[in-house]
């Protein structure tokens, strides 16, 4: 029995890492992280609390880092999924946090198929992000913006 469900856990790790889109593969080390896209060029370096006072709901998960930035600045870009669960559609807004400050952000709305097939509340497959965080040192925090509220999406130390 146990090593039944040994090998189906196995199987289900290996499916989803074949459903994995090709931007969420890991890529050689570049310069220097892109900027910020435009609706969070104001955020950059503010605190977490100052910009989102309200929580938000959603599902989702810090997948891993594909590229690191050797700068300066240096950076890396992080991808993983979000789902609104409160509106039932992808998080299109991501934020990086590093000790309470906003380092970095990136856009919703990539493709990412494995999550709906094993998440039947997710009914998009667009719930793939990628993020481009300018500063490295120490855990950073990754949280979706949804309306006026960020939501925990996981940590992650590049």
């Amino acid at each position: 029995m146990r090593a039944h469900a040994f090998l189906l856990g196995l199987l289900a790790i290996s499916l989803a890492a074949c459903d994995q889109p090709e931007w969420t593969k890991p890529s050689a080390p570049g310069d220097h992280p892109p900027p910020a896209p435009a609706w969070a060029a104001p955020l950059i370096g503010e605190r977490l609390r100052e910009a989102f006072i309200e929580t938000a709901g959603c599902a989702g998960a810090v997948d891993t880092v594909t590229q690191r930035f050797k700068g300066p600045p240096a950076g890396a870009r992080i991808v993983g999924w979000a789902w609104d669960t409160r509106a039932h559609q992808p998080a299109m807004r991501i934020i990086v946090v590093r000790d309470g400050l906003i380092v970095g952000a990136g856009d919703g709305g990539r493709p990412r198929a494995d999550v709906p097939a094993v998440r039947p509340d997710v009914t998009s497959a667009a719930t793939g992000w990628q993020i481009d965080a300018r500063s490295i040192g120490g855990e950073l925090e990754v949280l979706a913006v949804i309306g006026s509220g960020a939501c925990p999406l996981g940590r992650i130390a590049p």
